[in-house]
This record gives structure tokens, sequence and C-alpha cells, in this order.
């Protein structure tokens, strides 16, 4: 479903059998395969060894409830040890929005050659930046 590479890492996801694939170009060695329902991933994004998802959790885990949109980890994380990114603002667009969001119209992400990720979706107008320190640069909206 969706593809994103850094020239070094390649990932894949795909929501329709909720998995992931992540390989290492020079040798071709897979770095990740797995599946699980914990998160259906629409959307990815890697830069050296980081791997950001968008998608939706069907239960809550961890730090990640219902209005996660995005998680980021290694590669050797389970889906289970992914930490929360970004998470829908108003909890009602959330679940009327995003979580009724059919893949690949949930968002996008890219992981910029800085390390930012941009987030975008579709409960929320903008563009969202987060720096590699997980803080937010800024929103923008346009109106």
């Amino acid at each position: 479903m969706a593809i994103a590479t850094d020239g070094e890492t390649l990932a894949a996801v795909s929501p329709y059998s909720s998995g992931n694939f992540a390989l290492r170009l020079k040798d071709h060695k897979r770095l990740l395969a797995q599946q699980s329902h914990k998160l259906i991933a629409s959307d990815v994004g890697v830069r050296g060894t980081r791997v950001c998802f968008l998608g939706v959790t069907v239960a809550p885990f961890g730090a990640v409830t219902s209005a996660t949109a995005v998680v980021c980890g290694g590669f050797s994380d389970s889906w289970a040890e992914l930490k929360p990114l970004h998470t829908i603002r108003t909890g009602s667009a959330a679940e009327r929005i995003y979580r009724a969001s059919v893949p690949p119209y949930a968002g996008a992400i890219l992981i910029e050659s800085n390390g930012v990720v941009d987030v975008i979706t579709s409960a929320e107008p903008g563009v969202y930046r987060y720096s590699q320190q997980v803080r937010q640069l800024e929103s923008s909206v346009q109106r």
C-alpha cells in the first residue's frame, strides 16, 4: 500500500494485511517483517534507524490511544513498543473522521533528511511538523 525509503532502508506497509516489512537496500537484509492488528498502518516514513507509521489502532496499547495517528520507533521494535508522535487533537474528529478514513485517504507522513517528521491527517487542517526530539515545530493551517 505504501513504501518509503531514505536510500539506505526501505519500509512498506499494508493496511489490508495488517503488516509491515523493512529491508536494508545494500544487502537486502530483512530488518522487520511483522503482522499485527494493534495498528493498521496506511503510510510509512523512514530515515536512518527511525521508522514512523501513520495509522489507526484497533485497541489502545501502552501510551497509544484511539486518537493516536502516528507512532515511531526503531526497526527492532514490535508494534507494541512504538511510541506515539501525533494525536488527533479533537476527540470527535478522531472518531468520526480519521478512524473512518479508508487508506490511502487517512493522510500522509514524511521524514525529511534532517529528521523532521511531517504529518497530514484527514481529520485536521494543515501540516504538523515534529523535530527528532519529538516536539512540535509548527502547524501550518490554510484557511
